[in-house]
């Protein structure tokens, strides 16, 4: 076996890094030498993509020792959905669930964030993002990333939206599943996906409960 592949990977994952950084420099600087405003804030998202687009391991590691028993529940109550011309328009409320479907638990990491937020244009705040099924494509729900995916706990939710873990290190994690539609977008047969930070505790359920209704922020639909 080869020992030394991994090291010689990230080697040539920092050269390339350097030089890129290195031409992006060269290309934005004026003959005065002098960086411009835009090269400087070019050059600050491609160090942040740099940094965000490796995987660390050692920032993951939490993740994969031993923990307990985890049982709960998702669900989300739906009480708007976007009319014609994208209006927000109230409906009924309806609890949508993951029954038969797939949920996720992803150790919460700056990496892991951006890899969700590049794979399914998700954002993890709060009150929980949601994405339709129908229009703009969600990407593929196979994990995009070989390195990580042992860090990443999967099951199939149960009746009502009920699932469990046979063994979750305590800690915060990014729960990422598909979810059922509403009645209205049913019969068109794909599923929707929501993303919502939780925290992991021993002897505690997870019951996540997202709400369509939210006075702070305004009205939670499927983007």
């Amino acid at each position: 076996m080869d020992t030394t592949a991994k090291p010689c990977q990230a080697s040539q994952m920092r050269t390339r890094a350097f030089f890129t950084s290195l031409a992006i420099i060269l290309a934005a600087m004026p003959l005065s030498g002098c960086l411009t405003l835009a090269a400087v804030h070019q050059l600050q998202e491609q160090r942040e993509f740099e940094r965000l687009n490796i995987f660390a391991a050692s920032e993951h590691d939490w993740a994969l020792a031993p923990g307990s028993p985890v049982a709960g529940r998702l669900t989300l109550t739906a009480s708007y959905r976007r009319g014609y011309g994208g209006a927000i328009e109230p409906i009924p409320d309806e609890t949508l669930t993951c029954e038969d479907l797939s949920l996720r638990l992803i150790p919460d990491t700056p990496h892991m964030r951006w890899l969700i937020e590049r794979q399914h244009r998700l954002l993890a705040n709060s009150r929980g993002d949601w994405r339709s099924g129908f229009g703009a494509p969600l990407g593929p729900w196979a994990w995009p990333e070989a390195a990580s995916i042992a860090y990443v706990r999967e099951t199939t939710c149960g009746p009502g939206g009920d699932f469990a873990f046979p063994s979750l290190p305590t800690g915060p994690y990014l729960l990422l599943s598909q979810l059922h539609p509403t009645a209205e977008l049913a019969s068109l047969g794909a599923s929707d996906i929501v993303l919502k930070p939780v925290v992991v505790e021993v002897g505690e359920r997870l019951d996540v409960r997202i709400r369509s209704r939210d006075a702070l922020h305004g009205p939670l639909t499927p983007r």
